[in-house]
C-alpha cells in the first residue's frame, strides 16, 4: 500500500529531507497535485515534473514523499483461508 509522508517546506533541513532522482513525490503548486521527482541544480532542488524548466522548491506549496508501506497487512491472506484451502 502506498502512504504519503508530509515533507515540512518551512524548516532549515528540507533540503535534506528530500531525496532527488530516487523517490517519487506528490506536490501541490498553485492549488494543482503533481507526482515526480525532484534533481539538485546549482540553486537547489528542483521538481523535474513541472512544465519544461521543473520548479524551484520555494514556488511549491506542499510535498508528500510517496512511499511503500513493507508491512502492509492486506496482502497477507488470513490463516482461516489457509486452513480452508
Amino acid at each position: 500500500m502506498m502512504t504519503l509522508k508530509k515533507i515540512q517546506l518551512n524548516g532549515s533541513n528540507t533540503n535534506d529531507a528530500i531525496v532527488p532522482f530516487e523517490t517519487q513525490y506528490l506536490v501541490r503548486v498553485c492549488g494543482r497535485w503533481r507526482a515526480g521527482t525532484f534533481d539538485r541544480q546549482w540553486y537547489g532542488l528542483n521538481f523535474t515534473a513541472y512544465g519544461s524548466e521543473g520548479i524551484e522548491l520555494e514556488a511549491i506549496d506542499e510535498v508528500y514523499e510517496i512511499t511503500e508501506d513493507v508491512l502492509d497487512t492486506s496482502l497477507t491472506l488470513p490463516a482461516l483461508f489457509l486452513e480452508n484451502a
